[in-house]
């Protein structure tokens, strides 16, 4: 699988097709906050699907999930999926500022939260977190959204999470 490439999966173009491919790191599946210990830590496939499918249901996006991928090595697997390409929505992908960020969250109702108290969270220093009730937004930095031409700001690659009974956690394995 081609460039880019992050700390949870990497990507390449489907020319033609209107898509980014993402395959997760070998026998990965990204990320997940740890609410009682607000700690960062590797997610289960299960939590990470759980996790696309609430930016799908939040945040409007169409990522799908395409299949596991086994690799050369024994039990080497990888969590596939599909997002559309927005270059119809943006042309050529623009970053927005942090400000912009803030201000766009904000204004649909999110707060800011105050990084001392999230000290464990993502090596990125430029990451901020963001809460609305019980829903979180971890990893927003400029690098994971793209403006469209009206000035809105669309996540591309942020870590949403629900604290709520439906978040699926260790208990939901008996582990």
């Amino acid at each position: 699988m081609g460039e880019p490439s992050g700390s949870e999966h990497n990507c390449r173009y489907l020319q033609g097709r209107g898509l980014f491919a993402k395959v997760t790191k070998s026998n990965r599946a990204g990320w997940r906050v740890d609410f009682e210990e607000m700690r960062l830590g590797t997610a289960t496939p299960l939590q990470y699907l759980r996790r696309l499918s609430l930016v799908n249901f939040y945040f409007g996006d169409d990522i799908r999930f395409v299949g596991l991928e086994d690799g050369p090595d024994p039990y080497e697997t990888r969590v596939s999926t599909t997002q559309p390409s927005l270059a119809p929505l943006v042309g050529k992908p623009v970053h927005p500022s942090t400000d912009v960020l803030k201000q766009s969250l904000e204004s649909f109702g999110f707060e800011m939260l105050d990084p001392s108290s999230l000290q464990h969270l993502l090596g990125e220093a430029e990451s901020i977190h963001f809460r609305r009730d019980n829903l979180w937004l971890f990893d927003v930095r400029p690098h994971n959204f793209v403006t469209d031409g009206r000035g809105r700001c669309i996540p591309i690659d942020v870590i949403v999470q629900c604290q709520d009974g439906d978040d699926i956690d260790d208990d939901f394995y008996g582990i």
